[in-house]
């Protein structure tokens, strides 16, 4: 009977699960990447603020803020509400918060056959590739670790003896 030390079988698992995590992270970017793309395509309008704020939300002792919008337009006969800035997170909350409150109408794309698809700001923004990079580099980590046959977390053990 063959057995194995906990240690030699810890190796695939930790470089596997970063490899997974990676992949993950690769596919959910590529699907927001192209919501994002097809936003430059949509239908541009005018359309009103109603409401923007910044939402404060509390992570433990981590706090995290949020600029919130909503607005209405029109699409063919029916006014629409939309809440969407763009797709990915935008970290430029103040500029996008000056931008938007002296905005009057502003513009709204809003998708041809679905007008409650709707953003302010159309296509890339550094949220949509986050996941992307993020993603990349998970990738490229565990499959380096596991080229040189260690695993992510002795590669750190090692870094911090020396």
């Amino acid at each position: 009977m063959t057995s194995f030390s906990s240690e030699s079988s810890s190796i695939p698992a930790t470089n596997g699960l970063i490899v997974a995590i990676g992949v993950g992270c690769i596919i959910y970017g590529i699907i927001l990447s192209s919501f994002a793309l097809k936003t430059l395509s949509w239908i541009e309008t005018e359309g009103k603020l109603i409401q923007s704020g910044v939402e404060y939300r509390s992570y433990g002792e981590d706090m995290d803020r949020e600029y919130r919008v909503m607005y209405s337009f029109q699409a063919g006969s029916n006014t629409h509400i939309g809440t969407r800035i763009s797709y990915g997170r935008t970290f430029s909350r103040t500029l996008t918060q000056n931008k938007l409150e002296r905005a009057d109408p502003l513009t709204v794309y809003h998708h041809p056959e679905h007008p409650r698809r709707a953003v302010l700001v159309p296509g890339f923004t550094f949220g949509v590739l986050w996941p992307l990079l993020t993603g990349i580099l998970l990738l490229g980590t565990g499959l380096f670790s596991h080229w040189r046959g260690t695993s992510l977390t002795d590669t750190i053990n090692i870094s911090f003896r020396s």
